[in-house]
């Protein structure tokens, strides 16, 4: 029962895409799985980043 609601949660934020948490838990995760993963999370972190940036200027 413990292990189908974690998986259910995970699942649940990986669909919504919450920036803050989610982002950071790929960052982690693909530092510790390659290179190529890391660049792929830094441009998705500098992207919601400017997004994030614009929002507040408005």
């Amino acid at each position: 029962m413990i292990i189908t609601t974690i998986s259910r949660t995970q699942n649940d934020e990986n669909q919504y895409q919450t920036p803050g948490s989610v982002t950071f838990l790929y960052t982690t995760q693909n530092m510790l799985q390659g290179r190529l993963l890391i660049e792929q999370s830094f441009l998705f972190f500098a992207v919601t980043f400017t997004v994030t940036h614009h929002t507040d200027y408005k």
